[in-house]
This record gives C-alpha cells, structure tokens and sequence, in this order.
C-alpha cells in the first residue's frame, strides 16, 4: 500500500517536471537550474539512468537528457546567467559522450548502427541550434562537442570528410567574428582549430578508397579552401597588426592544403587538375588588377609570382598528360583561350604602373604568352583541327602583343 501512495505522487511530479516538446526539435528547458525544483529534477534522472538497463535504452536516455542540457543552457544564457548556462553546457557534453561510448558498445552490428544514425540525427540537430554560436560563449563548448559527436559517428570516410571540412569552414566565420570584435586570443584559437580540422579533412579525403568519391572530395576541398581564402584575406586587411600572423598562418595552410586536393585530383584526372590551376591563376589575375588599382604595387607583384606558378603548372599538368597518352584537348583549348585575355589584362596593368614596377609584369606576360604557345603545340599534336580554329579565335591585339614582348606565335619551326 505504502508503494502505491509514494508512486503516484512521484509519478505527478515527475510529469509536471518532465519538459514539453518544443519547437525546432528541442524540448522546451521546463524546470530550469535556477529553481529550487531543480535538484529534485536531476535526482529523478539520476533514478531514470539507474533503472535503464540496455545500451539502446541508455543511448536513447543519454541523448534526451543531452538536449534538455542545451535547452536550459540556451534559457540560461537568454537569461543573462552566463556561470549557469557554462555549467549546464559542461554536463550536456558528458550526456553526449555517454550516448557516443553506450552506442560504441553494442555487440550487434545492426543494434550499433541504428545508435549510431541516433545520435548522428542529434548531434545535427543541435548543430543547427548552435550553428551562430561564437567562441565567446558559454554554449559554445556544446556546438564543438555536437560537430566531433557527429564526426564520431559518420559511418563512412567520406562523411567523415565532409563534416570535418564543414567544420573547418565555421573555424574561419568564427575567426572572423572575433577579430571584427577585436578578441584577438579567440580569433587566434579559431585560427589554430581550423588549420587542425583541415588537416584532418585532408587526411580523411586521402583515405577514401573509392576514386569517384574521392575526386568529388577533393573538388569539393578546392571550392571550399577557395572560399576561406577568400574571406581570411578580407581579413587579414582589416585586421590590427597583432592577429596579422595567425590570419597569414592560416592562408598559407588553406592555399597548401587546396594545392594538395589539386594534386590528389591530377592522379586520377589530370586534365581536370590542370583547369583548376587554371583557375587558380586568373584568380590571382583578378586579384592583381585590383591590388594595382589601389597602388598596392608589392602585394601585386607577389600576386604575379602566384599566376605565374599557376600557370606553369596547369602546362606541366597538360604536357605530362598528353606524353601519357591521356586526353587533354579541352584543358589545353581552355588555357590557350585564357590566356589571351590575360594578356590583355597584363597589357593594361602594365600601362598603369610605374616604371620600376614594368619588368615584373612583363615576366608574367612572357609566362603567359609562352603559355599559350605551349597550349596550343599540345592541342596541335592532339586535334590540330580544333587547334587551328583556337589559334584563329585569338584576337590580332594579343598577337600583337606576343609580338612586342618576343614570343612570336605560330608552331614551332
């Protein structure tokens, strides 16, 4: 008898504590730390986990308590107790790896991989709660430990890569955040995290077995380290001279770690790698023209110095190619035909410069012209058909130029 009059009153309360489902797939943080119902809330999850017996039960607890964790950090934070939401975000990260070590655990295969999507669909869902969470908050332990959860769980190498090459990306956005902000030891801290994390993208991409996907991976390091260069370079302008080298550091690991997807890709598709070099180049053009523009005469030249080793290697890329006997028209057409502009381009920075300023870009003209004829003579042995109706595409004014600068066109005599 005495049971039945201590369990329906637990039952109550534990009803009336419990919290209710809320919108974005969060419960809503019901009974809060800073009540005094509170401890009496923890103590009857403490029973919860006490009388929950199998690892799929204990994963599934694990990951509810998890997000009611993060729901009473989030309404912490909202509402202005920081050391409270810190300390709840401590306790949701062990609710997380409990959920990761009782799924890791299970015997069956079938039984861990049902786990695993659990808390793989979790660790998402917290993510896009926590996605604009910035260094400089108590939640933002959680958003790191739902992103190496989610890494943790991925069943593949392939997704596996993906994730950890998104997270890289969030590295940079966070980075930037905290310079814009001026908190210069959080931005470096963000700086150092997304050389680590792209290093581990890398190395997750240059595991993956299967040659399609790895290629695909590969590209995909190509747009998304052009992206962070990108941004980290609008940093670097505006950024105070003090978080100037942790912002270079991690320009350089970006540029060298696409370098490396571009060589992974020149394996299996050379002529694929030789266009985003390519690529690369004229990005470094576009970038030259501006720079000179501004009067940022230095930093253009070094630009130059980039085109130039840019272009020299999609060429390397196309000759070693076509020596093989892989095809490699389309690449080789593409550069012939690029270069033409880019020698107009050259042709009118040159004429904006000032003289000391004129032999470096006429080095890069000499790179690109020679570039082109180099082009052209693979297209010729290849399709000297399509290589005719290239040659005559290419405008008299470039001819001209070629000309003025001792790179006559026309093949080899």
């Amino acid at each position: 008898m005495k049971k039945r009059v201590l369990v329906g009153p637990l039952l109550m309360l534990t009803l009336l504590i419990a919290p209710a489902i809320a919108r974005g797939g969060l419960p809503s943080p019901g009974v809060t730390p800073d009540s005094w119902l509170y401890g009496l809330d923890r103590a009857i999850e403490a029973l919860q986990k006490a009388f929950t017996f199998t690892p799929e039960a204990k994963v599934k607890l694990a990951l509810q308590l998890a997000a009611e964790r993060l729901s009473e950090a989030r309404e912490m934070l909202e509402r202005g107790k920081a050391e409270l939401a810190a300390s709840i975000a401590e306790d949701y990260r062990k609710e997380m790896d409990e959920a990761a070590r009782y799924g890791g655990a299970m015997a069956e295969a079938a039984k861990r991989g049902e786990a695993r999507n659990a808390i793989n669909q979790a660790a998402s869902a917290h993510l896009k709660v926590l996605k604009e969470v910035m260094p400089d908050s108590p939640l933002y332990p959680c958003k790191r430990k739902a992103e190496d959860i989610g890494i943790g769980v991925a069943q593949t190498l392939e997704e596996k890569a993906r994730r950890q090459l998104s997270a890289a990306g969030d590295r940079i956005e966070e980075a930037k955040a905290m310079v814009e902000e001026e908190k210069l030891e959080l931005a470096r801290k963000a700086l150092e995290d997304y050389e680590e994390g792209l290093g581990k993208a890398l190395n997750y991409g240059e595991a993956i077995a299967e040659l399609a996907k790895k290629k695909e991976f590969e590209e995909l390091v190509f747009e998304a380290t052009s992206v962070h260069i990108n941004v980290l370079e609008r940093v670097l302008e505006k950024a105070p001279d003090a978080a100037k080298p942790a912002i270079e550091k991690a320009i350089a690991a970006s540029k060298k770690g696409q370098e490396e997807a571009i060589e992974r890709i020149r394996e299996v598709e050379p002529a694929e790698a030789a266009k985003l070099y390519l690529k690369l180049a004229e990005d470094k053009l576009q970038k030259l023209k501006e720079k000179v523009k501004e009067g940022r005469i230095k930093e253009a030249i070094k630009l130059m110095e980039e085109y130039q080793r840019n272009i020299s290697k999609s060429l390397e890329i196309v000759n070693e190619a076509r020596e093989a006997g892989k095809g490699v028209a389309e690449a080789a057409e593409k550069i012939a035909l690029a270069t033409s502009k880019h020698l107009e381009i050259l042709e009118g920075v040159r004429d904006r410069v000032r003289e000391e300023a004129k032999p470096a870009i006429e080095r890069s003209m000499k790179v690109s012209a020679r570039g082109q004829e180099r082009a052209l003579e693979a297209l010729r042995k290849e399709n000297p058909r399509r290589a005719k109706k290239v040659e005559e595409a290419i405008p008299g004014k470039v001819k001209e130029i070629k000309e003025r600068i001792g790179v006559p066109a026309g093949p080899k005599k």
